[in-house]
């Protein structure tokens, strides 16, 4: 028989919060348009070209992004701990986070983290009504805070409300 062992290793919970998992915009008529004529110059011209597989791509990707852009964002609950950052399901211990900033440039701070992950090496997390100085004494004892930037394709498509 075997027999599973775990090692339970109390973690400290030093800040909590809930917040948004997104900023909502809030999109007009207009918007959903724009889109909708710009997809459509798009899917016409791929089948114009002969290219049905790019139409379709585009046809799926213009109705995912009508419905994502109705959709309410979920409350996600953000805790800082002894072991790492946890914004709603997702954990980020401190051995693949490089630094952070607290961005208070717009209408909500944003808590903006350095990964080195491929993929994803930029994290963004509204912070909402917390004390922003609490979040950073927090920070400071596991990561050293750097002026870090969203990156210029980011404030691109906030500016055109993605």
């Amino acid at each position: 028989m075997f027999r599973l062992c775990y090692n339970l290793v109390m973690k400290e919970i030093i800040i909590d919060w809930e917040t948004p998992e997104y900023i909502p915009k809030d999109r007009s008529a207009d918007w959903f348009w724009a889109v909708g004529i710009i997809a459509a110059a798009v899917i016409v011209t791929s089948i114009l070209l002969n290219n049905i597989l790019l139409a379709v791509f585009f046809f799926i990707a213009t109705i995912a992004i009508f419905i994502y852009a109705k959709r309410e964002p979920d409350i996600i609950r953000v805790e800082i701990s002894t072991e790492g950052i946890k914004a709603g399901r997702n954990m980020y211990p401190y051995s693949i986070l490089k630094g952070f900033f607290i961005n208070e440039d717009g209408p909500i701070p944003h808590l903006l983290l350095q990964s080195s992950g491929i993929t994803n090496s930029l994290l963004v997390i509204p912070i909402g009504k917390v004390d922003l100085q609490k979040i950073r004494e927090a920070l400071q004892n596991y990561l050293p805070e750097e002026h870090i930037e969203e990156p210029l394709s980011q404030k691109i498509l906030e500016y055109l409300g993605f």
